[in-house]
């Protein structure tokens, strides 16, 4: 053993070595040299003797990480090659050391200590370390030591379940369930410090608190006490309240006063609404340690044997941290900047519990009180869907999500979608679950995202639960099914109608115009073209199972816009320096430009309900089919005839791409409905007598095809006429087809192309 004077020197030589490495003048070759002196040091057989010295007698930061790196080396490589003796002389080193310093040592070398000793634990635990969780438990349970605990704990999770490769697959399974025996445990102790942060965040009253004596148990046994699932009479009560719902008694299929009556707030009840009190740091400290641990426990164990709606209740109550402004705004307050409560606001508070409650939703987690889990988690989303869809009192404007943290927002976007597509069915199909007023909040929730990747992630939420109303009518009786859409038909057409509003620049125009219609992304789409294609995707879903509200919405906007295009031929003039459109005041130029890019936007909806006009439904809508498809070759051959996107402009660098676009999409809409034409066809040769109507059509589109197939025209004019020609020749296949007059012109010119 190296004397006490020698090692001082010792301590002090390491010290000007570590504060070397780490200086910024030290060269890489410097710290190469220092680098291959503290590895032969750490390769020395003992030399974790010489560390214990370290440990005693230096506060510096370096050599303290750097001794503790020797114990972890040490542990991963040699333990099993030390003494008994020596095991237990090292554990109670390092843990007295912990346990009289943790206060003053900075939180690197706090959490690295935790890990050595949790490493330790992951090789002795239980046989050479029994009092291995014993001891995590009590640091938790002494109010002086409890979130070092709880790093301890959530450490363990870490380690224990993801050890490195060198341990045996039989040991990695020993761990798992090792620790799966404390997970009663381990849940009624967090929701019992959670509890007890009770004077500063207030809990519902109906929260249960779980802790009743002491929570360690021994590994030898499993404890019944802490997660025994209720009787059918426990916790009888009259109040209503949803945790005293009897286990067993199915309220989701009972249709009981407690469902209809749990989700409504009398207007002047307003105390679910109302802004969480800030916490203070200390709170705020526990209350994240708690929350990464249930994490952590919920991404590797089974939860159906152990989550309880009580805990649920809890996690979804500090939730509520990240929809209050209140909160976000004390964060910044200058009057608060030097006072004990959080500078976060306490907003990551609700950021680390929306990530506890994904992981349960993502599970489809069916827990043994299943029936108050489920109601329990409704109810909350519930409020939690009011809270952030209610109007703030500081703007006008009213939409607080713009004001909220961009990742709790995120977070509780994800947590809809998991609850929509794993849960909600199983409330859907009770009428006396508030499902309808739930969309009502999914709406407002959707339409106030404040950015452009929100929107569309709650367009994925609707997607979802489109496809599912889908499935279950075509699985429906015609009865049920159309009970089943007369409920949602509100709901949706106002959903339609909405979309509707958002991707029309007449209505929307200062946001359409950031979104950039140039640079392509890896979908070869542009941004303007991806958020035009999710929009019409939840109008055709909603089509599907509304397809007379949709056309109903859709026709009237695609009517209006289309007799102003077709009516700007008396604004066109032959001038000196050609054809000249005479619209040249600002505010109609700008009026010009909504109005054709909305054209465009309503000749693609258009397209998408093609569909809804063949097959089984050709004969019952063939008067609306053909009268559609009459104003789209209309238009087709007045954009051919007048090429309006030659004509001068007051602002050729927009209007005139404006009118190249309009006519593409006119002749694409028409290509839309050639299975449609097919279909119609087949008729006239069964019904000689539609020949009247059915020549007329293709006529006209030959006609609107054969001016287009010149130089002049621009590209994409020209491949849609392309397009257009060739479904004709291929899809519909009329007899007469090359007969009519121009086809075989087309043809030519389309070759020369």
């Amino acid at each position: 053993m190296i004397e006490a004077s020698s090692s001082g020197r010792f301590s002090r030589a390491l010290e000007v070595l570590m504060n070397e490495f780490f200086a910024i003048s030290t060269s890489n070759q410097r710290k190469k040299d220092i680098e291959e002196l503290l590895n032969n040091f750490s390769s020395q057989q003992g030399a974790w003797h010489q560390c214990f010295y370290f440990l005693g007698h230096t506060r510096n930061e370096y050599v303290l990480m750097y001794t503790l790196s020797v114990f972890e080396n040490l542990i991963n490589r040699q333990w099993v090659g030390l003494r008994p003796a020596e095991k237990l002389e090292i554990r109670n080193v390092l843990t007295k050391f912990l346990l009289t310093n943790h206060k003053s040592m900075q939180l690197s070398i706090r959490n690295k200590l935790i890990k050595v000793l949790v490493c330790i634990g992951k090789l002795d635990w239980p046989h050479f370390y029994p009092d291995f969780f014993n001891n995590i438990i009590q640091l938790i349970q002494q109010q002086g030591t409890t979130s070092m605990g709880l790093q301890m704990l959530l450490t363990t999770s870490e380690e224990l379940v993801s050890p490195r490769e060198d341990l045996s697959a039989d040991r990695k399974e020993q761990l798992r369930k090792l620790l799966e025996e404390q997970i009663p445990s381990i849940f009624g102790i967090i929701t019992h410090v959670l509890i007890e942060i009770k004077p500063r965040v207030a809990y519902p009253k109906d929260i249960k608190q779980p802790y009743s004596g002491n929570y360690i148990r021994q590994t030898s046994a499993v404890s019944d006490d802490f997660h025994s699932p209720p009787s059918p009479t426990h916790g009888d009560n009259d109040d209503g309240s949803p945790s005293h719902v009897a286990y067993g008694s199915s309220p989701l299929q009972s249709g009981s006063h407690l469902i209809r009556t749990m989700f409504k707030t009398p207007p002047s009840n307003k105390q679910n609404l109302q802004p969480l009190p800030p916490l203070d740091h200390e709170s705020e400290l526990l209350t994240s340690l708690c929350l990464n641990c249930l994490t952590h426990f919920f991404s590797w164990m089974p939860l159906s044997a152990h989550i309880s709606s009580n805990l649920l209740t809890v996690i979804f109550h500090l939730a509520n941290f990240g929809c209050d402004i209140h909160s976000v705004h004390q964060a910044t307050s200058p009057s608060k900047a030097n006072s004990s409560f959080s500078t976060s606001g306490s907003s990551s508070i609700g950021v680390l519990a929306m990530n506890c409650i994904n992981e349960i939703v993502g599970k489809n987690c069916v827990p043994v009180d299943f029936e108050e889990f489920l109601l329990k988690m409704f109810q909350q989303t519930f409020q939690l869907l009011q809270k952030l869809t209610k109007d703030t009192t500081s703007q006008s404007v009213g939409n607080q999500l713009t004001e909220l943290d961009s990742s709790y927002v995120e977070k509780f976007t994800d947590f809809l979608r998991l609850f929509v597509d794993v849960h909600l069915k199983r409330f859907e199909s009770n009428a006396h679950f508030p499902v309808v007023e739930f969309l009502a909040l999914l709406y407002k929730y959707t339409f106030k995202q404040p950015s452009e990747e929100g929107f569309f992630n709650c367009l994925d939420i609707w997607s979802v639960f489109l496809d599912y109303l889908q499935d279950k009518f075509q699985a429906s009786r015609l009865q049920e099914g159309n009970h089943l859409i007369d409920r949602y038909r509100d709901a949706l057409v106002s959903v339609m109608s909405e979309l509707l509003r958002k991707m029309q620049f007449g209505f929307n125009q200062t946001q359409l115009e950031e979104l950039d219609d140039e640079l392509l992304d890896d979908d070869e789409e542009t941004e303007w073209q991806h958020f035009l294609r999710q929009c019409l995707e939840i109008i055709a879903k909603i089509a599907e199972l509304l397809p007379t509200e949709a056309f109903g919405i859709l026709y009237p906007a695609f009517q209006e816009n289309l007799e102003v295009y077709l009516g700007l031929g008396q604004f066109v003039i032959d001038s000196s320096e050609g054809r000249k459109l005479t619209i040249v005041a600002e505010n109609e130029c700008r009026k010009l430009h909504c109005t054709l890019r909305d054209l465009s936007t309503l000749l693609q909806a258009m397209g998408r309900l093609s569909d809804h006009f063949i097959s089984e439904k050709f004969a019952s809508r063939f008067e609306n089919g053909l009268s559609l498809v009459e104003k789209f070759c209309q238009a087709a051959v007045y954009g051919s005839s007048s090429k309006l996107f030659l004509v001068k402009t007051a602002v050729p660098t927009v209007l005139q791409p404006d009118l190249a676009e309009v006519h593409a999409h006119t002749l694409a809409a028409v290509q839309a409905y050639s299975h449609w034409l097919a279909q119609f066809y087949g008729e006239t040769q069964r019904q000689p007598t539609n020949q009247e109507k059915f020549v007329p059509l293709l006529r006209s589109i030959i006609e609107a095809i054969e001016p287009l197939l010149g130089k002049e025209v621009p590209a994409k004019v020209v491949q849609a006429a392309v397009h257009l020609f060739l479904s004709i020749s291929t899809t519909v296949r009329p007899s007469f087809w090359w007969s009519c007059s121009g086809a075989e012109d087309v043809m030519t010119s389309a070759e020369d192309q």
